[in-house]
């Protein structure tokens, strides 16, 4: 993980913070997000068509409307091409690692 920046779990993955994107660093691969098709390595750029820069904590501001149980549609950058993830019921809000 990157020491300098927050990370995240959410949906069985292991998200992490960097200057250069948020990155999927690995997952469960039993969890919500490799069901949905998403692997480690994905930049996360956006939630639910909520922009994400730089930082985990905007996956909080992207989710914090959302109902438990709402649906989700992740957008990754995998090899230079955008991949949207099926929607994924979201049932665990991210918890944040400082």
């Amino acid at each position: 993980g990157n020491p300098y920046s927050p990370s995240a779990n959410w949906l069985g993955m292991q998200i992490d913070s960097s200057p250069n994107g948020v990155f999927v660093d690995s997952m469960n691969t039993s969890g919500a997000a490799d069901a949905a098709g998403l692997e480690p390595g994905d930049q996360i750029v956006a939630i639910n068509n909520y922009n994400i820069d730089d930082s985990v904590l905007q996956i909080r501001s992207a989710t914090s409307g959302l109902k438990i149980g709402a649906p989700v549609e992740i957008t990754v950058m995998r090899n230079s091409v955008e991949v949207h993830s099926q929607l994924i019921p979201m049932m665990q809000r991210p918890t944040i690692h400082p």
